[in-house]
């Protein structure tokens, strides 16, 4: 990440109920610190006074390298929407005086035209009478955008209000934590792939004749598996162009899935999803304990959801076995099988 040293005390917080990082400076810093920040995804609120973004691992660093720590937002999600509500409301009335201002000042100047006499084509006080006539038609042109503008910031007032209420809303909190679920599976997606890739080049790397090796080399070196690529881009064409030995393509491919494996980016993400999925399920109240029979299709079911690649669930006496070809979720288990107990 590039340096963001600054002689500005930050300081940072985290609010999980809208996900958001937001930063609040103790004065104005620099334009070239704000272009980094924002060509990171941050967004300047001028009325709080802040810098906030979604939550990413390079956003979070960010907000670590200026402020140092990162705490907990202390205004709510409610309290926001009620504070812009207030402000949406003061607008509003604002611009209901002006109407106010604007039809009066078109009504006078109506009058002092209607009291005196009809203009006169060609006479001096037609120039007069007609810039009159263009300060009533503004005036009233005023008056009507104030008028459309209070009902405008009445109904962004009012929609601040029901979209708080909304995300409290139990059918959307659920389909928010199937949201995460998803994001789960797709991070976990990536590094099951890294452990099929080891898995793959490892059993390769096992054929002992020289000629059979280096012909499924060439075969899986620009193949695509249906977890995605076998082995790191161009590879093929450098073994094809010997500017790679066979032992060499399944040397780095090895590597290349040991660092999909072990991506600190994607157990930073996993663990980021793991910590708003327990938030929003703690929000959602008590979960009903499920009552039927349990069945391996139930099990696997459960487990491909939580990101699991390919789970077998089979019966062990009285206990369940949950396994995977490759190691299961962290937050299920860390090797390639599980025991469950019937409860």
């Amino acid at each position: 990440m590039e340096n963001l040293n600054t002689s500005v005390s930050f300081s940072a917080t985290y609010s999980v109920e809208d996900d958001k990082l937001r930063l609040y400076a103790s004065e104005r810093f620099d334009s070239d610190l704000w272009e980094k920040l924002k060509a990171m995804g941050f967004k300047w609120a001028p009325k709080q006074e802040l810098i906030y973004g979604h939550w990413s691992p390079n956003k979070e660093d960010a907000c670590l390298a200026l402020a140092g720590h990162i705490t907990a937002e202390k205004i709510t999600l409610v309290e926001r929407a009620e504070a812009k509500a207030a402000r949406l409301d003061d607008l509003a009335a604002k611009r209901a005086h002006e109407a106010t201002g604007y039809a009066k000042a078109a009504q006078s100047l109506a009058e002092r035209m209607n009291s005196g006499q009809p203009i006169l084509m060609g006479h001096h006080s037609q120039r007069k009478a007609e810039k009159q006539k263009q300060n009533i038609e503004r005036a009233q042109e005023n008056a009507e955008y104030a008028a459309n503008a209070v009902e405008y910031w009445n109904y962004r007032a009012e929609g601040v209000e029901r979209h708080a209420n909304y995300k409290a809303d139990p059918g959307v909190r659920l389909r928010r934590i199937k949201t995460l679920l998803k994001g789960l599976r797709d991070q976990q997606r990536w590094i099951n792939h890294g452990f099929v890739v080891i898995s793959l080049w490892s059993k390769i790397a096992e054929i002992k004749d020289q000629e059979s090796q280096t012909k499924m080399a060439e075969s899986y070196a620009g193949a695509y598996l249906k977890t995605g690529k076998a082995a790191p881009d161009n590879t093929y064409y450098k073994l094809k162009d010997n500017e790679m030995t066979a032992a060499e393509v399944i040397e780095a491919s090895i590597a290349w899935g040991e660092r999909i494996a072990n991506s600190r980016r994607a157990a930073r993400i996993i663990n980021h999803l793991l910590n708003r999925l327990a938030y929003e399920r703690s929000e959602l109240g008590p979960v009903a304990r499920f009552s039927d029979s349990i069945t391996a299709a139930i099990l696997q079911t459960f487990a491909r959801e939580q990101g699991a690649f390919k789970p077998k669930a089979s019966k062990n006496g009285e206990n369940w076995v949950l396994s995977s070809s490759v190691p299961l979720p962290l937050h299920i288990s860390s090797e390639l099988s599980l025991e469950l107990s019937g409860d």
